[in-house]
């Protein structure tokens, strides 16, 4: 099989891995009502926060167009 089908399937995975983590928090109840309210997270912190959901996201794209 090829190496980019590989990688790419592989990084949908790690993607729906991260979804399936975040839905049975929240069905499981888990979920602070704030559990971030009193924290003073600043726009550079969002958007790392943001980037590291980002990277699986576009890795699955650029497996599959980059030589």
């Amino acid at each position: 099989m090829d190496t980019k089908i590989m990688l790419s399937a592989t990084w949908v995975v790690a993607t729906l891995i991260y979804l399936y983590g975040d839905v049975l928090r929240i069905c499981s109840g888990d979920l602070a009502k704030k559990p971030m309210s009193d924290m003073n997270l600043n726009q550079y912190v969002w958007l790392g926060l943001a980037v590291l959901m980002l990277i699986p996201i576009l890795m699955v794209i650029l497996n599959l167009v980059m030589p």
